[in-house]
């Protein structure tokens, strides 16, 4: 009898590692792409010249891979010219993701007068959905967007084996260097008699709002991002330097596998706020600058639930820009010339031209571009150096304040609608674990005076909406705060959440 494992993954660069590590093992697996609306391993390739072998497309291909997954080749008739196009089903979608990235589309053995051009191919269902979303209005200003915390992640990775509490406030405190800090979330596994911690697996650290919350956080991004532990814990203040230092750079940092990784807080981590780790859940919060321990109960979950939830993603290498375009007067190369000082690999810069979809005027339009970056760190020195400056407009001598921000990923419209009728499932707080010291009283939260012991010191809890219905290890958001909750992702990776 053979013994099978289904393997689901939370986001799909976790997918991509377990797909290469059963490959590195010669394991057998097979991918269920069923639930998608486009197969991620189809892919567009034109022009072909008529008559093209399909022998020789497949042995092409197959080389050009790295998993060598083609198994079908549909060759079509163009219906505007005399070439052809073809459609490859690869059963990985590692191979459609490596020959995006890799494969020299200068050179086209399978015709005569053309480069070759590829894309992924999406179905008739998703063109629509795309379709329906250009119908829109442009998507609310990215400026909007508060960067008011951030996640940590890997931590595992990061920390050492065992930590103390005077290791997470120097830890902590190394934040505060940029901003101040109103609240941390780290929940850890274990704390031992010793008052050794187990290093946690990521973190949330929200800051207090100042007139420049948003730029103190994107430089702690911007410097602290991808230091190892022992550079991070002796980062000081005289080492935050002029990121005009950093322009034209012909080359970025590698990423280090044990470095810090830094996002800004978004819809796509609202799952780690779900995650209950152990029934006598630990977690380190901060109270009068200093990080204490705490047990994990209902009011405290909400009151962190409602902290740090948010409801959008971000396009962390698309640079939003507003009111600077229409110095460049439509013109994409001068408005790519402009923006490549920032960072030399520059996939799209366009100005966003007037088209009959949108109501806003023309001068409105053309105020508006986006910067397309290959990497996070020249999207975030791009914003960094040009929000919120000041110029002079040559033509009408008008003064422009440039707004620039990550741009916010779109959602899909055809999320499931709100039923006002909608019955909530009733859920019990024996889901959640006490300790014997809180007197069964939901309400009030026991302030901690000592590592890993609690005294008999109350704080009543702030009133929340109430809690999402638990369960064991993981917990279902879809009910959250009576509201159907469907992540921005659901329909390009709905294997991933398929218990929802």
């Amino acid at each position: 009898m053979i013994n099978e494992e289904v393997i689901q993954c939370g986001h799909k660069e976790a997918g991509d590692e377990i797909v290469k590590y059963l490959n590195e093992l010669k394991k057998e697996y097979q991918l269920d792409y069923s639930n998608f609306i486009s197969h991620p391993g189809n892919l567009f390739i034109k022009p072909l010249n008529r008559g093209s072998d399909e022998e020789q497309i497949r042995e092409y291909f197959n080389n050009h891979c790295k998993y060598k997954s083609l198994k079908e080749i549909n060759i079509f008739d163009s219906s505007n010219s005399e070439d052809e196009f073809a459609i490859l089903k690869f059963s990985n979608h590692l191979d459609v993701d490596y020959l995006l990235d890799h494969l020299n589309c200068s050179i086209n053995p399978f015709h005569t007068n053309s480069s070759i051009y590829l894309n992924r191919y999406l179905s008739k269902k998703e063109r629509k959905l795309n379709d329906q979303q250009q119908n829109q209005p442009l998507p609310p200003l990215s400026s909007d967007y508060k960067y008011n915390s951030i996640i940590l992640e890997d931590l595992d990775d990061f920390f050492p084996n065992s930590l103390t509490l005077n290791t997470f406030n120097e830890f902590i405190n190394k934040f505060e260097i940029f901003n101040p800090i109103e609240s941390i979330y780290i929940p850890i596994q274990s704390i031992n008699d010793q008052g050794l911690i187990s290093p946690p697996k990521f973190a949330f650290i929200s800051f207090i709002n100042h007139y420049k919350m948003d730029e103190n956080i994107l430089k702690i991004l911007y410097f602290l991002t991808n230091l190892n532990f022992e550079e991070f814990m002796h980062f000081e203040p005289d080492q935050i330097y002029s990121i005009e230092e950093d322009l034209n750079l012909s080359e970025e940092e590698p990423v280090h596998p044990e470095g810090l990784k830094i996002a800004i807080s978004q819809h796509k981590h609202n799952h780690y706020l779900y995650q209950i780790i152990s029934k006598n859940q630990l977690f380190l919060y901060n109270i009068n600058n200093q990080v204490s321990i705490g047990y994990l109960n209902v009011p405290i979950h909400k009151s962190i639930i409602a902290k740090f939830s948010k409801s959008s993603n971000l396009q962390e290498t698309n640079v939003y820009v507003n009111n600077f375009a229409i110095i460049f007067q439509n013109n994409d190369d001068l408005w790519n010339k402009f923006w490549i000082q920032f960072g030399s690999n520059i996939k799209s810069a366009k100005i966003i031209k007037l088209n009959h979809n949108y109501s806003k005027t023309d001068d409105q339009i053309r105020k508006i571009g986006f910067v397309f970056y290959s990497s996070f760190k020249m999207a975030l020195r791009a914003i960094l150096l040009t929000n919120n400056k000041t110029l002079i407009n040559p033509s009408n001598n008008q003064i422009i304040n440039i707004q620039t921000s990550f741009a916010i990923q779109k959602t899909t419209n055809n999320r499931p609608k709100f039923q006002k009728n909608l019955s909530l499932p009733v859920y019990q707080d024996s889901n959640y674990f006490f300790h014997s010291n809180f007197n069964n009283d939901p309400a009030m939260i026991p302030r901690h005076s000592h590592t890993g012991v609690p005294d008999e010191t109350f704080v009543a809890a702030p009133p929340h909406p109430p809690p999402p219905p638990p369960h064991l290890a993981y917990y279902n958001p879809l009910l959250m705060f009576n509201y159907s909750f469907v992540p921005d992702d659901f329909y390009y990776y709905p294997f991933q959440y398929e218990n929802l």
